[in-house]
């Protein structure tokens, strides 16, 4: 909303137009899409190598010039000629939004993008941020059973390196991407892997349920007790039960 608002502004103060009549309408329709496509390919440029951003197949140069961006507001061109953005969090916004954008259109990625998402992105400390904005877009996307599925067979590829990914999310109280996981790896119908990922204890003898209780991340405790009280069987329930009450009692909670 603030881009749109910051190009609404710079239609009716520099270029004098009207932006409420048909003909604008349709050209802000096409100049967002427009922006909102180059400021995602500069975010990935700002952000990651070369190769990462090679694995996402964009394009590699935007539509727009620098000069053209910089009439929004929120990129700058450098002394070098090269457009920046004037804050990181709006790369990292635009990041987030590249990456919720693929998996709610069901664009075809290769595994390599899965990896560098489900190893990289969500793990690493330095794209936290990122990680908010994911789980906000999250919160009001549809993602199709297909792309969860592919992400789901990934995610019980990397069982082994990659089991605590519940821990981080909890964490940080990012409860939509702990919708997604799971509903991932059951759609790939890996019972025995999502099991796995909500009983493995970390370095502290916690769950990712136990973390979440923890660092009081409440969306977290309703996501996954909401996920587990539909789409898990009873006898998995009552397990997961049994370890909690294992943990109240431990910690005198």
């Amino acid at each position: 909303r603030f881009t749109e608002r910051k190009y609404d502004i710079y239609q009716e103060e520099k270029c004098q137009v009207n932006v409420n009549n048909v003909v604008a309408i349709e050209q802000r329709e096409r100049d967002l899409k427009i922006m909102r496509e180059d400021h995602q390919l500069l975010a990935l440029k700002v952000l990651f190598t070369e190769e990462q951003v090679a694995c996402f197949q964009n394009n590699s140069q935007c539509t727009l010039s620098g000069e053209q961006l910089t009439r929004i507001g929120i990129v700058q061109v450098s002394h070098d000629g090269k457009p920046h953005f004037i804050h990181r969090t709006f790369a990292e916004y635009y990041v987030a939004d590249c990456l919720v954008n693929r998996l709610t259109e069901g664009n075809n990625t290769s595994e390599q993008v899965h990896t560098f998402i489900l190893k990289d992105i969500f793990l690493e400390d330095k794209y936290r941020v990122i990680r908010v904005f994911v789980d906000g877009l999250l919160s009001r996307s549809k993602i199709s059973n297909l792309v969860l599925k592919q992400y789901g067979n990934r995610i019980h590829d990397l069982r082994e390196d990659n089991d605590k990914i519940l821990h981080r999310a909890a964490f940080e109280d990012n409860a939509n991407i702990i919708g997604f996981l799971l509903d991932s790896v059951r759609a790939g119908d890996h019972t025995d892997t999502v099991k796995k990922l909500l009983l493995k204890k970390d370095e502290e003898g916690l769950t990712a349920w136990h973390t979440a209780v923890f660092y009081n991340s409440v969306l977290v405790l309703e996501k996954i007790w909401e996920w587990a009280e539909k789409k898990m069987t009873a006898g998995c329930l009552m397990k997961s039960e049994s370890v909690h009450t294992e943990f109240v009692h431990k910690y005198k909670l």
